[in-house]
């Protein structure tokens, strides 16, 4: 790794600013993708002189890794992105319930601005409003909209059987893993 391709944690949302035309991650997303992931897969970092960093190398495998299922079945990268983040609010904290509390009709749902969820993910609300609209024409998502934080809302859930079974017929499709990505996940 070369001295260059080292980056502070703190600046590396800084770093992320024109990505794809995406505003950068708030710091707090990228201290859970170095703490919990996004479905599994974690950020790489180091401690140097008590100051956490990481390197361009690190970013890149971490992109590479995010969940390669959901980036198949997807049809672009703030799709994967976005249900990434709807499948994140619908698992369990560490106090073993749900994220999403929010019950619409009966149903488990999560509900964020396209404001909220675009500064999660450093992707601006127009495109975040596209996201779901693809998420929910490929029968990935049921989107609600109703009132909540003082105006509309979008209230989302996932379809697990849906994505479950475009992620089996993706299994079929994608290339197999290389060697050492098998190591780098039995490390994990």
């Amino acid at each position: 790794m070369a001295l260059n391709s080292v980056i502070i944690t703190t600046r590396m949302n800084e770093m992320l600013i024109g990505s794809g035309g995406r505003r950068h991650p708030h710091v707090s997303t990228i201290y859970r993708w170095r703490l919990r992931g996004i479905r599994g897969v974690k950020l790489e970092t180091f401690l140097i002189g008590g100051r956490r960093y990481t390197s361009v190398e690190a970013i890149e495998r971490f992109t590479e890794r995010i969940p390669r299922l959901i980036r198949a079945i997807t049809k672009s990268g703030d799709d994967a992105l976005v249900l990434s983040q709807i499948l994140y609010w619908f698992d369990h904290g560490k106090d073993g319930r749900p994220r999403a509390r929010k019950f619409v009709e009966g149903e488990r749902y999560v509900y964020k601005t396209h404001v909220e969820l675009g500064g999660e993910l450093g992707i601006p609300p127009g495109r975040i409003k596209d996201s779901l609209k693809r998420l929910r024409q490929a029968g990935f998502i049921e989107t609600k909209y109703k009132l909540a934080k003082g105006g509309r809302t979008s209230h989302v859930r996932p379809l697990i059987p849906s994505i479950a079974a475009a992620m089996t017929k993706a299994l079929i499709d994608l290339p197999p893993v290389r060697h050492n990505e098998q190591e780098r996940d039995q490390t994990d």
